[in-house]
């Protein structure tokens, strides 16, 4: 099941080893922007993933973060169908063309899961946190002259 974030899930979620690090220095963060959270039927919390917006030449952009657990399994379906339906509702919502997602650049699940959400790979940012390299992912989206999402 997904539901609205609550406080505190983002340190409940089992880390896969690649984002522990990472997860020690921004799990907060999911505090402040709009996210979800991924549960099990015990309640477990799975992984968690939102987004924020911010102006990028006077463009709305909105990034995107997620920690994943190392248990999640076959609800990874659950939560990809859910977040391309998501993605595509906010960006339209809000009127955003351009949604970014960075990436461990050693990370292949990750950028598995980009990929699936309709995520392309544009550029390689070396030394991006913790002396690693990451990717950084787009996907775009275009408005006709009624304001529509093509």
């Amino acid at each position: 099941m997904i539901r609205d974030y609550q406080s505190g899930d983002a340190k409940k979620i089992l880390l896969q080893a690649q984002q522990a690090v990472e997860a020690q220095t921004f799990a907060d963060g999911f505090e402040r922007v709009q996210a979800y959270t991924l549960i099990n039927d015990d309640g477990e919390v799975l992984a968690v993933c939102g987004f924020e917006v911010f102006f990028d030449n006077n463009e709305k952009t909105a990034q995107c973060y997620a920690l994943i657990g190392q248990n999640i399994g076959g609800k990874l379906l659950t939560l990809v169908r859910f977040l391309k339906k998501e993605i595509a509702h906010e960006a339209a919502r809000l009127k955003i063309k351009q949604v970014v997602m960075t990436v461990r650049d050693d990370f292949g699940q990750a950028k598995r899961l980009a990929l699936m959400l309709g995520f392309v790979p544009v550029r390689v940012m070396e030394d991006f946190f913790d002396g690693k390299n990451y990717q950084l992912y787009e996907r775009s989206f275009y408005y006709g002259g009624s304001g529509t999402l093509n």
